[in-house]
């Protein structure tokens, strides 16, 4: 099996609500009916309003969308971009290999079946300062532990970028889904996992930047806050 990821752009001037709908209410069903397993739409919509201070925008116009699934192969996926491009104008594809470190167990979905909180999706560049193996290995061996220690985030998943599988997408090597609690979208103790204690917001921030610091290039990543959609409701648990 393998996960696939797709940045999606809607087009200029169309309303998120349809964009959303559309992509849950039609695009999605008919993945599904053609094969495509474990669904997620992350979509921008009015309910991640109040974390539009959160919202980072460099060298890449941020994407709208980002829809993951998995397939046998990557080699059938002709058909899911014939319809993901049904949702918007301009689709970016990957290959990625998924890691976990922090799954989401107990946080349920709401009768929408958005997932409840709202998850901040990162894509990462390598600094051309810094090589891929140490870019890859600070991520993973140092900065997880300190993404999970120092935030409030009840899900923390690492997609390693393969290979693109559409031409001009941006070169992002990563992308990051990480969920936290509605309350963070606008609070900066609570997104710190440090309400109510201001010493111990400002030293997990400081501890935050400075992994942050030692391998992300600040002039190009970008992030998005977005709410998830798991179709069919299913769960990190095996």
């Amino acid at each position: 099996m393998e996960k696939l990821a797709y940045a999606v752009w809607k087009a200029d001037g169309q309303d998120t609500g349809g964009f959303r709908n559309a992509l849950l209410g039609r695009i999605a069903p008919m993945m599904a009916d053609r094969g495509a397993a474990r669904i997620k739409i992350n979509v921008v919509d009015e309910a991640v309003a109040p974390a539009k201070a959160l919202r980072m925008e460099t060298r890449h116009t941020p994407p709208d969308a980002l829809v993951t699934f998995w397939l046998s192969a990557a080699h059938g996926r002709g058909p899911f971009e014939t319809l993901l491009a049904q949702a918007g104008p301009r689709i970016a594809g990957y290959g990625v290999a998924e890691s976990c470190a922090l799954p989401n167990l107990d946080v349920k979905a709401d009768m929408t079946g958005r997932t409840r909180g709202f998850n901040q999706v990162t894509f990462l560049e390598v600094p051309q300062a810094l090589g891929h193996g140490a870019w890859l290995s600070h991520w993973m061996d140092h900065h997880t532990k300190v993404a999970i220690e120092t935030q409030s985030n009840f899900y923390y998943c690492q997609n390693i970028a393969t290979r693109p599988l559409t031409p001009g997408a941006p070169g992002w090597s990563g992308i990051v889904e990480e969920c936290f609690p509605d309350t963070a979208m606008d609070d900066r103790a609570v997104f710190f996992n440090a309400d109510g204690n201001p010493e111990r917001e400002k030293a997990h921030f400081k501890t935050m930047m400075e992994s942050c610091a030692a391998f992300i290039d600040f002039k190009t990543i970008t992030v998005v806050p977005m709410s998830e959609y798991r179709l069919g409701g299913w769960s990190d648990r095996l």
